[in-house]
């Protein structure tokens, strides 16, 4: 695992949708409104932090962490109990942004490494290396909660819309 200190900070969390492609086995996450914040992955550029094959994306200039989504097969979830619990709106950033390069991904986890721990009755998706608890959650985006301890990431938390419904 590669190790990538993150630090968080009050700030407005991105306004949008996260769903589930079911068809597809992957998130997709759509801003609510085209608003600055594409257009500055577009200026400066974005870099990937990749969970498996799971992607957040960061802003390359600010080193903030915008939002998570790509392929991420249900069929390697796990059923269980699972629901954040306090956390507070804010942002997440790479504290070395020297780490960053535009249109390059940065692996923290190799896929399988983390376990994914989906929530039927919450509606939660939890995505971490072990069930230890998470220092602080912040929500940078809608549905979205990235856990950190140490300042280090240690869980993501996900609640899509699922597109279609899920196969008991």
């Amino acid at each position: 695992m590669t190790r990538i200190d993150l630090e968080s900070s009050s700030g407005a969390a991105i306004n949008g949708r996260l769903e589930y492609k079911v068809a597809d086995y992957s998130f997709l996450f759509t801003a609510a409104a085209e608003s600055d914040y594409y257009w500055r992955l577009f200026e400066f550029g974005g870099a990937i932090l990749a969970v498996g094959t799971l992607e957040l994306t960061v802003d390359v200039d600010s080193g903030v962490i915008r939002y998570v989504d790509g392929y991420h097969p249900r069929t390697q979830w796990r059923a269980g109990s699972v629901c954040p619990g306090a956390c507070h709106e804010g942002i997440v950033r790479v504290v070395d942004r020297q780490e960053l390069i535009s249109g390059v991904a940065r692996s923290i986890a190799s896929v399988g490494e983390w376990h994914t721990v989906h929530d039927r009755v919450s509606g939660w998706v939890r995505l971490s290396p072990e069930a230890a608890a998470d220092d602080k959650r912040v929500l940078i985006a809608s549905d979205t909660v990235l856990g950190l301890v140490g300042g280090v990431l240690n869980s993501i938390w996900l609640h899509p819309i699922f597109d279609h419904p899920l196969p008991l």
